[in-house]
């Protein structure tokens, strides 16, 4: 199985509307980061590979998606600590940005993420 069918399996397991945000994430992903491959991982999720090493993953979970990665700079988590002061709209845990199924996902909030991830 080619592992773009792995990713609509997966995306065709979610409600609409969660489906739609992860496409969303996806294609804006993709469209930012132009060597970026993606496959379906155990959590379930999603996670973008870029130059051969996973640096960013995300999944829909109970009520909301969750956007991560395992980067840390020494006890935090760059990404996280990164994005928290320029959208304190969503949910964050420790490692993760939570978006809420009813919460919209801005072109803005994704260029950001790809933007810290690039550099």
């Amino acid at each position: 199985m080619k592992i773009v069918d792995d990713i609509n399996f997966y995306f065709d397991q979610q409600e609409p509307k969660v489906k739609e945000k992860l496409q969303t994430i996806r294609k804006l992903i993709k469209g930012r980061i132009k060597n970026a491959e993606d496959k379906v991982i155990k959590l379930p999720a999603i996670q973008v590979e870029i130059k051969g090493k996973g640096v960013l993953n995300y999944g829909a979970y109970k009520g909301h998606i969750s956007i991560w990665s395992f980067e840390k700079l020494g006890n935090e988590y760059v990404l996280v600590e990164h994005i928290k002061p320029r959208f304190p709209q969503y949910k964050y845990t420790k490692a993760t940005i939570q978006i809420l199924t009813n919460q919209p996902i801005s072109d803005e909030f994704i260029n950001e993420i790809c933007a810290f991830i690039e550099n």
